[in-house]
């Protein structure tokens, strides 16, 4: 198999045209096919120049970078867990409901997240409300 249709298939793959959301929308497709290109682009460049990369080869630098979008994924989930639960003014959602919006249980609910991640999810939304409280004085 080509190195070419490889990066073209490794750039498929790291951005593909997500319809899961029924999202079939121009300038979405667009968006995704420039990440796509500049990716492939990137490629082709290492490759060409014969640079020297951290990663060691296309298929297993998409990997990595797929392993790194997961526990990125998964930290953004915890923090909004411990917003929609801890933070959020009033009563916050309730684990049952948090879990249905999750795919998991109550219990793995109450165990995703920890001070940390209610000190993070304040931490984040704190230059927002300062920023809001702001504009409405």
């Amino acid at each position: 198999m080509s190195s070419d249709r490889i990066i073209d298939e490794l750039a498929a793959l790291r951005y593909p045209m997500d319809t899961t959301y029924g999202l079939d929308d121009d300038a979405v497709n667009k968006n995704i096919q420039e990440e796509r290109e500049s990716y492939a682009r990137q490629l082709r460049n290492v490759r060409d120049r014969g640079l020297e990369i951290a990663e060691p080869d296309p298929v297993l630098g998409a990997l990595m970078h797929a392993t790194h979008d997961i526990r990125v994924a998964d930290e953004r989930r915890r923090v909004l867990i411990a917003y929609a639960n801890k933070v959020l003014p009033g009563r916050g959602y309730s684990l049952d409901a948090i879990a249905g919006a999750c795919d998991m249980s109550a219990s793995g609910v109450r165990t995703a997240f920890t001070d940390r991640h209610i000190d993070k999810a304040r931490d984040l939304i704190e230059h927002t409300t300062d920023t809001t409280d702001k504009e409405e004085a």
